[in-house]
């Protein structure tokens, strides 16, 4: 019996940098929550204004985005990768050796940067893969922010006596090593093509298993802005509802609920073990349904969780917490099966359509850290990061409902 070769497919190469990309991010993006209350400390912050700590990233993430938008949406996804990998690292880095608040800032702004441009190169360079892969290299994507997501507030928690400033260095030193990993790659590419005149496998996306819109939108350009619209919309808020939980959910355990600060730690690696379990499930298992289908189940099932951690119905703030790591499980879900529903609406014009889903998903950041900030000086953190989460999960599911009734039209 003849054993299956392996041939090596051209998109392979691109999905691995992705995966090793967001490995390194999810450890700079999440190693801000754990260290943020110290940052506070430290600069002698109130909320409001320790909020432009996460907020100057989502600015700048935006802008950049934004005047930048052509370059995203037609640029080599793996050389957006390289670049910004290496942007993200020089503004973590930046962020450990400032001593001044406005210099922090200026770090964040150069963070910031760096995530808006390897956001649309990750997910551009996935979404490359064949139509039957797509959905599990998109679930494994995302855990891989998962698993790093889960591991950063465990390896802040062990650095803490060395101080948050070595721990977010630290921290920041996996991402040097993809970006140059891929500059370096991306160089040899170059080399090999200059002397044999034949363009390298590696260096190419393919794009054929994304097809050409699959006739949704032809001849009626009014009806794909639109769509593209809500799927900004989605995959903003979806953002909005992981990330308000996972930024604050520190905070919250020690200063409303008195958790001491190892064990606050412990229930946001907690949180991030139940994102990466539910990412594992989606690039492991093959579920005999459609991607739409588990986005709608993942949206309704998010609204339980978010109930019993934030309405005081009697439950001990233990309950309360694991309903909040709870409610992390299905949210997971929600941003790998909304790109793969992105590839399947728009096709080929997907990375244009990301592009403008990492613009909007950070002017709803930069929105989101604004507002907890603020509010939780003047009304408190348990209720307004209540609110926010609860609204963002009304727009998720209206947003999911307006674009599938738009497409389908």
């Amino acid at each position: 019996m003849k054993r299956a070769s392996f041939k090596w497919q051209p998109w392979y190469y691109s999905i691995l940098v992705a995966w090793m990309s967001l490995f390194a991010l999810g450890l700079v993006d999440n190693a801000r929550g754990p260290v943020f209350p110290d940052i506070l400390k430290d600069f002698k912050l109130t909320d409001t204004v320790g909020s432009f700590f996460f907020l100057t990233a989502s600015l700048a993430s935006l802008v950049h985005n934004t005047v930048f938008y052509r370059f995203l949406s037609e640029t080599n996804p793996k050389r957006l990768v390289g670049l910004y990998t290496l942007i993200m690292a020089a503004g973590a880095l930046l962020i450990s050796y400032t001593t001044d608040f406005r210099a922090t800032l200026a770090a964040c702004a150069i963070l910031g940067i760096g995530f808006g441009g390897l956001g649309v190169g990750q997910n551009a360079a996935v979404q490359a893969a064949p139509a039957e892969h797509r959905q599990r290299a998109m679930g494994i994507l995302h855990a891989m922010y998962g698993i790093s997501s889960f591991s950063a507030p465990l390896l802040i928690a062990q650095l803490a006596n060395s101080g948050w400033r070595l721990a977010l260095a630290l921290l920041s030193l996996p991402s040097v090593f993809v970006g140059l990993l891929v500059i370096f790659e991306s160089a040899r590419t170059r080399n090999r093509m200059g002397e044999s005149g034949v363009e390298n496998s590696h260096e190419v996306v393919a794009m054929s298993g994304l097809n050409d819109c699959a006739g949704a939108f032809e001849n009626d350009p009014g009806k794909e802005t639109r769509a593209a619209w809500y799927a900004a919309g989605l995959v903003a808020l979806l953002v909005v509802a992981e990330i308000s939980v996972s930024s604050r959910l520190t905070l919250l355990a020690r200063r409303d609920w008195g958790i001491s600060i190892e064990s606050a730690g412990s229930w946001l690696a907690a949180y991030f073990a139940a994102m990466t379990l539910s990412r594992l499930l989606l690039g492991f298992v093959k579920f005999p349904f459609s991607a739409r289908r588990l986005l709608g189940f993942a949206i309704f099932l998010g609204l339980p969780f978010l109930v019993i951690g934030f309405i005081p119905l009697g439950f001990s703030r233990e309950i309360r917490l694991l309903s909040l790591v709870g409610f992390g499980f299905p949210i997971a879900m929600g941003y790998p099966l909304a790109m793969t529903r992105l590839a399947e609406i728009f096709g080929s014009r997907v990375q244009r359509v990301t592009s403008l889903c990492l613009i909007l998903q950070s002017g709803a950041a930069m929105s989101m850290h604004f507002i907890l900030g603020w509010g939780a000086d003047n009304h408190g953190l348990l209720p307004v990061l209540g609110t926010v989460s609860f609204v963002a999960l009304l727009g998720i599911s209206i947003s999911f409902w307006r674009l599938e009734k738009t497409v389908s039209r």
